[in-house]
């Protein structure tokens, strides 16, 4: 079964306020829309967003994504202070692998939330298990 589409949002990387798709300029804080980023950068920055349920988003976009050239901005994300934007940013390193991306997967083991360490260590156990 493939997951219900919903349309793109966009949001000023300055404020977070949501613009129009083709805004040259962002409407709340005037900053310029103009030479977007690539979408993997949208959704890098948008992990520092301050509203969590975006970051987490952007966090699942960035592992279905495939692009492990995301995996610092992941690990970043996981250090941030909302453990469900963390745990995202965990599940999204196990989708991209690579050896940078479980080694912090294995870290994120002892994370200080517990929502956290139980999606690390299911993760891991499960790559056990593959490798």
């Amino acid at each position: 079964m493939s997951e219900p589409s919903a349309p793109i949002r966009y949001f000023c990387p300055q404020c977070w306020a949501e613009v129009a798709a083709q805004a040259p300029r962002c409407a709340a804080c005037g900053a310029d829309l103009t030479g977007r980023p690539a979408y993997r950068q949208a959704l890098e920055w948008a992990l520092r967003c301050p509203e969590a349920l975006t970051a987490r988003r952007a966090a699942y976009l960035l592992g279905r994504l495939g692009d492990r050239r995301a995996v610092p901005a992941l690990i970043e994300a996981l250090k941030q202070g909302d453990p469900y934007v963390a745990a995202e940013a965990c599940a999204a390193l196990a989708q991209l692998g690579g050896k940078t991306a479980w080694s912090a997967v294995r870290e994120a083991r002892t994370h200080a939330y517990a929502t956290v360490r139980v999606v690390a260590l299911a993760l891991w156990k499960q790559h056990a298990r593959s490798s």
